[in-house]
């Protein structure tokens, strides 16, 4: 009868599991896919390139973000996991941005963003990857 108990509790565990995945799994995956899409795209070289090839790059972005905050984790992520789509969605305003200032050539607004960029991708990235347990999410300067 005890074995029945256990394995029942161990069963319940698994169900929990949201089918086996845990959030920080979902998300690692979402993030991994970004990277994905980005490569086929190709890095932008120049700022002609990132005029041009940035729409599909924010789109790929919108994607991995509106998936991330699909997802449901659980309370003891909650937190982490608010502030992490908080920093996504800043991220994505300044990958408009950019992109806007690459199509106008404005090398000087480029580099005073670059400057505003870079915090908040060590911050998205110190979240993925200490609170999250998304190390995917924590790499490539935090676009993915």
């Amino acid at each position: 009868m005890r074995r029945l108990v256990v394995l029942a509790a161990a069963l319940a565990l698994l169900a929990a599991g949201c089918g086996g995945k845990s959030y920080s799994s979902k998300l690692n995956t979402i993030c991994q896919d970004l990277t994905t899409k980005q490569a086929s795209l190709g890095l932008p070289t120049s700022l002609t390139d990132l005029a041009g090839e940035g729409p599909a790059l924010l789109a790929a972005f919108d994607g991995s973000i509106a998936k991330t905050r699909a997802l449901d984790p659980p309370a003891k992520l909650r937190d982490a996991a608010r502030r992490y789509v908080a920093l996504k969605e800043e991220q994505r305003a300044q990958l408009a941005e950019l992109i806007r200032l690459a199509a106008k050539n404005d090398t000087k607004g480029i580099g005073k963003l670059g400057a505003e960029i870079e915090p908040l991708n060590t911050k998205a990235n110190a979240i993925a990857n200490d609170e999250l347990h998304a190390p995917a999410c924590g790499q490539n300067g935090g676009i993915s």
